[in-house]
């Protein structure tokens, strides 16, 4: 499964707060599956953190699955098939998706969003 900006920022919150809120929780269930995350996401969080390289620290026990042009092909397909309907995604959601298309995973996101790409699988948390 692949962790989208939205569950990386709630599980950073949770965490820094002391609680244990549904991303962690949701987590914790999920102990024996690999919960990776794309480099879009890190990207994205990093924001939050006093520097990048604060949010590399934080993640680094994650697999963060890097860019390559399969996922840019992926990502293109999925814009291509949502421009039709004319239900386009964000930039970076079009990412995420493509990253999980591309890995054949489903994304773990609170954002509906994401049902609207065809064979992509949301586990809401």
């Amino acid at each position: 499964m692949i962790a989208d900006t939205t569950f990386l920022t709630h599980f950073l919150e949770e965490g820094r707060a002391g609680l244990m809120g549904p991303a962690r929780t949701f987590f914790a269930h999920r102990r024996e599956e690999l919960i990776r995350t794309a480099i879009i996401c890190i990207a994205e969080v990093a924001v939050i953190f006093p520097n990048s390289g604060d949010a590399w620290a934080y993640f680094k026990a994650w697999k963060i699955y890097p860019l390559h042009r399969g996922i840019a092909e992926a990502a293109a397909d999925v814009d291509r098939v949502l421009l039709r309907t004319g239900a386009r995604l964000g930039e970076n959601d079009n990412w995420i998706a493509g990253f999980c298309r591309y890995y054949r995973e489903p994304v773990i996101s609170r954002d509906a969003a994401f049902d609207r790409v065809p064979t992509l699988r949301r586990v809401a948390y």
